[in-house]
């Protein structure tokens, strides 16, 4: 008998006993798909792994694991800030960290008042060049360290937001430990930080709760409307206005710095104690005539404003954000607002004098481009100093009787008779891009 040409899972044995369960017959021609099995899985996988990791990288790596994509050797790739004048994010090069004198200040703890020295020629104190994303917090405490070994007035370093949100032990312990205090400003992430207080232990065994806001330490029984850190506006707004009316009446209950330790701790006073605030007795304070001062939410049974009127914090109990000036207020202002120098300096060399926004060097190596640039640095000092010379040198030809001859001995006299050289510095970041 014939056969059928297909059936599905029947058919007919030759002897005709019965049916046969059998896989249907595929007519594709092509051969059936074999089932992958767990086992198999794993294998394709160790075996993509292994390719993985023998696979040629495209550039070669430096000690660090870095890509060397240039025929710079010291060149690695990084990220900056988009401009109008630099619209990509990422680029090939360098990062200079800039140091730059600036005027000193002298505040004598109002919120709303600051002095400044006379005005200073905003020399180029200090340049170090490093290959793009090295570690700002290491670069720019030698930065600092150096200065201050050159120059040991300087007593304030102002620096950027390159350098703040930095590890303290990274930088800001650094620093301190140079004896140098840090005025910042901050991130948006550095303000809003959850407020953890700070139990201090004085030396008869009280104990002292430090509320650490925004770079300052503040009373513990300050009102709860104060808490919070806004942004700061853009100056001359009236939103700025509010925002430092908010952070000068915040700054009276803040803990005043005493004085420093010789080993990085600070020596704080109560601002009650220092005659800040309204005292808790309100006969004393109608006597005094400090009635309509800002006061303390002291709760029930609290009798005192603190266990001590000057209490020392460690150096290592030193939050990263911590600063001489309370932040925000119109003190802090003027005092950061001194980096309006530096980025002049800056200026002058990305493209003033040297042209840096073209985009390359002409040298490779990071110990050449760093020679470079300091002799760059050190001919935009003499043409800063040429350029006041001869603008003292006008001045004083319209006094009558002034004999031309002494023109640069009134200069250098001038010269010497303002701040030290050192002066405060303020260090900031650029980056530039070899080919």
């Amino acid at each position: 008998m014939a056969l059928p040409q297909r059936v599905d899972t029947e058919t007919i044995t030759a002897d005709g006993t019965g049916p046969v369960v059998r896989p249907p017959t595929r007519t594709s021609g092509r051969a059936p798909r074999k089932k992958t099995t767990k086992a198999t899985k794993a294998t394709k996988a160790t075996k993509a792994t292994k390719a993985t990791k023998t696979a040629k990288p495209k550039w070669p790596l430096d000690a660090k694991g870095r890509p060397v994509p240039t025929k710079d050797p010291d060149a690695r790739f990084g990220k900056r800030t988009v401009t109008q004048r630099q619209r990509d994010p990422y680029y090939v090069g360098y990062e200079e960290h800039l140091a730059t004198r600036v005027r000193q200040v002298h505040w004598r703890g109002r919120a709303e008042e600051l002095g400044l020295s006379p005005a200073v020629i905003n020399f180029i104190v200090g340049v170090r060049v490093a290959p793009a994303l090295d570690h700002r917090g290491v670069h720019g405490t030698d930065l600092i360290t150096a200065v201050k070994k050159q120059h040991p007035s300087v007593r304030n370093a102002l620096a950027d937001r390159g350098y703040t949100p930095h590890r303290p032990e990274a930088f800001a312990h650094l620093v301190r430990a140079a004896g140098v205090q840090i005025l910042q400003d901050y991130t948006r992430f550095q303000r809003e930080a959850r407020i953890e207080p700070l139990t201090i232990t004085t030396p008869d065994g009280d104990t002292v709760n430090l509320l650490p806001i925004a770079g300052g330490f503040f009373h513990e029984f300050m009102p709860a409307d104060l808490m919070d850190n806004p942004a700061l506006p853009e100056v001359g707004t009236k939103e700025r206005e509010d925002v430092e009316e908010h952070y000068n009446k915040r700054a009276a209950y803040m803990w005043r710095i005493h004085s420093y330790g010789s080993d990085g701790s600070v020596r704080l006073r109560c601002p009650a104690c220092d005659g800040r605030l309204r005292p808790l007795d309100l006969t004393e304070a109608a006597n005094l005539g400090k009635i309509e001062m800002p006061g303390l939410d002291v709760p029930e049974g609290v009798t005192r404003c603190c266990a001590g009127s000057i209490i020392t914090v460690p150096a290592t109990s030193l939050p990263r954000e911590f600063q001489p000036l309370p932040f925000g207020t119109t003190a802090w202002r003027k005092a950061f607002g001194r980096r309006s120098l530096v980025e002049n300096s800056n200026s002058l060399l990305q493209t003033g004098i040297a042209r840096q926004t073209r985009g390359f060097f002409r040298v490779f190596g990071l110990a050449k481009v760093s020679f470079l640039l300091a002799m760059t640095a050190a001919a935009i000092n003499l043409l800063l100093y040429e350029k006041e010379w001869q603008k003292t040198r006008v001045e004083v030809l319209k006094h009558e009787g002034t004999d031309p001859s002494e023109v640069d001995d009134v200069y250098l006299d001038h010269y010497a008779e303002g701040d030290d050289p050192g002066g405060d510095v303020f260090t900031n970041l650029s980056s530039q891009a070899p080919p």
